[in-house]
């Protein structure tokens, strides 16, 4: 038999640091210019947040959510960059979560956009650490709407149980994909984007 657990045990831990899936200390309040992200810890870690804070029909990922912003985004009509960035549009989340985006409003309006802020510093240093070239306003724009609208048909699809309106978004309402098929589909489109852009400069 163990004996009385000591409640008073005294733990020493950072209250603004998270260790990752593969060991690394991330401060919230620390600069991240001399962190190198990595494309694998951030696949697994968004292939495990459910988007809608688990309110949908089935789990469905931040990871799923990436690839169908990707799929939208038609690299036969717009450049392997817009592609990428939609694929990594949501990147930062591996890292300080997928909050509601009603509940990240409130946050802002109580905080002076901390929340927008962060994730921000996040998503930046992030791109620049995987070496993906800044997006341009018009990149941007295509991000956002990919990203509305596959929001569109993720909440008919998946939470308000209508009828299919969004087309070019096929969704199983039912079956979810085997996490590491897309977390390895991921990384693979992540790496053929990145070449064909770095072909594109030669």
């Amino acid at each position: 038999m163990t004996g009385k657990l000591n409640l008073d045990t005294q733990i020493e831990y950072n209250p603004f640091e998270i260790v990752t899936y593969r060991g690394n200390h991330i401060r919230f309040d620390e600069d991240l210019s001399e962190i190198t992200f990595d494309i694998k810890e951030i696949a697994y870690s968004l292939a495990n947040l459910c988007r809608f804070t688990g309110h949908t029909a089935r789990f469905y990922s931040v990871l799923e959510h990436s690839l169908k912003v990707m799929w939208l985004i038609d690299d036969d009509y717009y450049s392997p960059l817009y592609c990428l960035h939609g694929l990594l549009h949501d990147a930062h989340e591996a890292y300080t979560g997928d909050l509601s985006t009603p509940w990240k409003r409130y946050l802002n309006s109580l905080s002076g956009d901390a929340v927008k802020k962060t994730e921000n510093k996040f998503q930046d240093r992030i791109l620049e650490s995987l070496n993906v070239p800044k997006a341009d306003d018009d990149i941007n724009s295509v991000v956002k709407s990919a990203d509305m609208y596959c929001y569109m048909a993720e909440a008919d699809a998946l939470m308000y149980g209508r009828e299919h309106l969004f087309w070019r978004v096929p969704i199983d309402e039912e079956c979810t994909p085997s996490k590491s098929e897309m977390i390895d589909t991921f990384i693979i489109e992540y790496e053929g984007l990145l070449d064909k852009i770095n072909e594109e400069k030669k």
